[in-house]
């Protein structure tokens, strides 16, 4: 077994090549078969496609047959389009570059959740162990304590899992040193071992680690009584947490006290984090002033909280100070929609005023066009379709119907830029669409979801997208059918134009008789022969056409595999002679 095998398990790394351009329907009055190109003609349309998927395969290619420079710029320019570590892998198992294979298995569990990241590992360690590998197996190796753990939310594999198992009692002290920092579901095995071992400490602990924020007053408290409860003292760690045990306590003077005193503390050191925390408890209204000219991160957590708390009128105003003080604001266009949102007319007109020299954005754009008309609605509107949005097009259409008379509407809509509005035209008014425009017509109806309608132009639409229609409709489904006959799901085997996909194909006598009376044989032809004279053991005819097919045809594994066990069949034939 290949090392990369176990990974193809783990992670689906499953590499099945290109279904579209990796294979062509070959055609001869004896044999109608999909079929593979041959490596010069997949290397042309690979090298012609220039995409992520291409610059991978051709890596692969030119890996495999030794050119390792050519192998390396394919692989740096898919690394610079996608980078996707499982895809990597596959690379690197060929090259035998243990360096990055491990790198590349650190990304995936890394990225993996705590389940995943476990079950990863205990494989990866099987595999360098059991192939002895030269990859740091330590560092894969998985405690049952962690493994336990992954578990939490899988409550039967968890019960499991720990029944089968024995437990020390200094594991038993680690796994509640870890369930004290989870949220923990009722009535799980967590909870139930977490409540039988856990000390009053650990449960004051893991009432700590479930408060949600500062803002969380009812988990502080429930944290404060409890410490109480026990007679033991909750453990504060921030002025703001102070404060709050403080409020708790209805210790009023000590309250005022101890914020004036953080408030002045902190407001001197400059340290903007504790501030906010500080405001977020005593929401004293100099810090936030403070903050707000400092940082425009805390400026926009302040509207954040204006919002939340429907407070619409200082937000607007608030908002307006934020704008100014920072116009190149990352946060910009999301306060300009929710100024926009709570603006009266007379507001809209001066936010547009104000800031369309300052901001480039859309949202002025489309208030630009709520207030406009005439010729400049219908370029703004054109403005819009031209960015992308198809939000106007239809809008755009109206308004050209109420100024101009059709043949005139007809003519500015064909001269724009985007061919949406003028296919979109034709098919309200029931007018032929011309090819160059269908394309933009069946994503309009497939937008639409007008799927009748879209039905004489379903040789426009995309792949996904017919792919999804053919999951509801009949008739779709044929056309994805017969449009994309290699993929998943539409190969036949029992058909004989599928045999190079089937795992048992059904080869007929009569048809190899034909394709062995003709003079010249297509390569399809003779890897049919080939595959039905090996499959009657016939290993000398099968290799002499196998071997007329292996070098053209490296790339494909089939073909390669019937030349190498023709190889290996004669060999043992020889071998007992």
């Amino acid at each position: 077994m290949r090392f990369i095998y176990l990974f193809f398990m783990i992670i689906s790394i499953l590499s099945y090549g290109e279904t579209e351009g990796r294979y062509e329907l070959r055609n001869s009055k004896e044999l109608t078969m999909f079929f593979p190109k041959s490596d010069s003609e997949y290397i042309d349309y690979l090298s012609g496609k220039k995409d992520a998927e291409a610059y991978f395969e051709l890596a692969v290619i030119y890996l495999k047959e030794g050119s390792k420079s050519k192998s390396k710029d394919y692989l740096n320019l898919y690394i610079k389009e996608e980078n996707d570590p499982r895809k990597l892998l596959e690379y690197y198992n060929i090259e035998k570059n243990y360096k990055k294979i491990e790198e590349n298995l650190d990304r995936i569990i890394s990225s993996a959740d705590d389940l995943e990241s476990v079950q990863y590992k205990k494989k990866i360690y099987r595999e360098i162990a059991n192939k002895k590998l030269p990859i740091s197996k330590e560092k894969y190796k998985v405690n049952k304590i962690k493994e336990f753990l992954s578990y939490e939310g899988k409550e039967e594999k968890q019960r499991h899992f720990f029944n089968s198992n024995k437990w020390t009692k200094g594991d038993i002290r680690k796994i509640v040193d870890k369930l004290k920092k989870y949220k923990l579901k009722e009535k799980s095995p967590s909870k139930k071992l977490f409540d039988m071992f856990a000390t009053k400490k650990d449960r004051l602990e893991n009432k700590y680690h479930n408060i949600k924020n500062l803002e969380d007053v009812e988990g502080y408290y429930d944290y404060f009584d409890f410490a109480k409860s026990e007679d033991i003292k909750a453990d504060l760690k921030t002025p703001a947490e102070k404060l709050l045990y403080l409020k708790y306590e209805k210790n009023t003077e000590g309250y005022k006290a101890a914020k004036e005193k953080f408030v002045k503390e902190y407001l001197e050191k400059k340290n903007n984090r504790v501030l906010y925390t500080l405001w977020t408890v005593t929401k004293d209204n100099n810090i936030i002033q403070y903050l707000k000219t400092q940082s425009e991160e805390y400026h926009h957590l302040y509207l954040k909280e204006l919002l939340e708390k429907n407070k619409k009128s200082l937000f607007y105003s608030e908002g307006e100070k934020f704008l100014y003080l920072y116009p190149k604001s990352f946060y910009r266009e999301e306060i300009l929609k929710q100024l926009f949102a709570l603006a009266s007319e007379s507001q809209k007109s001066n936010l547009v005023k104000t800031y369309t020299e300052v901001i480039d954005s859309r949202v002025l754009d489309r208030e630009r066009i709520k207030s406009s008309d005439g010729p400049l609605k219908i370029k703004l509107m054109e403005k819009e379709i031209l960015k992308g949005s198809s939000d106007y097009t239809e809008k755009l259409i109206e308004e050209l119907e109420d100024q101009y008379i059709d043949r005139e509407v007809a003519e500015k809509l064909k001269r724009m830029g985007n061919r949406e509005p003028y296919a979109v035209y034709l098919i309200q008014n029931d007018l032929v669409v011309p090819a160059e425009y269908r394309g933009a017509a069946a994503r309009y109806l497939y937008t639409e979801g007008e799927i009748d309608a879209l039905y004489p132009y379903r040789k426009y639409i995309g792949k996904s997208e017919l792919k999804e229609l053919s999951k509801s409709y009949p008739r779709y489904k044929e056309e994805y059918a017969t449009r994309y006959p290699l993929e998943e799901g539409n190969t036949d085997s029992s058909k004989e134009s599928y045999i190079y996909f089937s795992k048992n194909p059904v080869l007929q006598e009569s048809i190899v008789k034909e394709i062995e009376n003709k003079k010249i044989m297509e390569p399809h032809e003779m890897y049919y022969a080939a595959l039905y004279y090996n499959q009657k053991k016939d290993y000398i005819k099968s290799y002499r056409l196998s071997d007329l097919l292996n070098e053209k045809y490296s790339f494909s594994e089939k073909i390669v595999k019937l030349h190498r066990d023709n190889i290996q069949k004669l060999k043992k034939i020889n071998l007992k002679k």
